[in-house]
């Protein structure tokens, strides 16, 4: 059965904001230096310089805390792409908003929590919801944009839906490699390919200059 992200019971006030805040903050780095099974209540108490009790004033357990981070997480990738996607104004803009916002809050965010593959890679229930929802909300992004595309007149497709899939489904098989072996890439340039590849496909035009 799946847990769901429940209501905290966070102290009033600005110090228990920042004092959950550091839980949060404490628990990210423990999860991604040892990952999520090997941390303990205690060891994010220590990382955070409050006691073990304190926690679960605001937690309920380190699962709880963990499906905090990682729906704040996607949720802040999806806002972030919806912003960028918004203030572009051709198809292909607004693609390559999408892409690359999406490239740098996944990297940015990465960052902020030092998460690594340790955590991305356990088998949590947590992870798999907020994965499914991410990827739901991912897609009606991307079939939305498709729908603006064909109604401005710059695409032509009968089938929207499948063309966001398509494309979702390609960046989510490029994450690998970049997340869990971090192999180095030049993202400027992989997101101009991935624009030119989904748009223009891999026929040559005699009329290209």
């Amino acid at each position: 059965m799946t847990k769901s992200v429940r209501s905290t019971k966070s102290a009033p006030g600005t110090r228990g904001e920042q004092t959950r805040e550091r839980i949060l903050r404490a628990a990210g780095r423990q999860f991604g230096n040892v990952g999520f099974h090997k941390t303990t209540v205690t060891d994010i108490a220590e990382g955070a310089g409050i006691g073990k009790a304190t926690v679960y004033l605001y937690f309920q357990d380190k699962e709880d805390i963990l499906s905090h981070l990682v729906h704040a997480a996607t949720a802040s990738i999806l806002e972030q792409i919806r912003e960028a996607v918004s203030g572009a104004e051709t198809v292909g803009e607004r693609l390559r908003a999408f892409i690359l916002t999406r490239y740098r809050s996944i990297q940015g965010l990465l960052e902020l929590h030092q998460a690594t593959s340790k955590v991305l890679l356990e088998d949590l229930a947590c992870m798999h919801e907020a994965t499914a929802h991410y990827s739901e909300q991912e897609l009606a992004i991307a079939q939305r944009l498709f729908e603006e595309g064909c109604a401005s007149g710059e695409l032509a497709t009968h089938d929207t839906r499948l063309a966001a899939v398509a494309i979702t489904g390609t960046l989510r098989s490029l994450d690998q490699p970049w997340i869990f072996q971090q192999v180095p890439i030049d993202l400027e340039q992989r997101v101009d390919d991935l624009v030119h590849l989904f748009l223009h496909g891999l026929i040559a035009r005699k009329d290209a200059a």
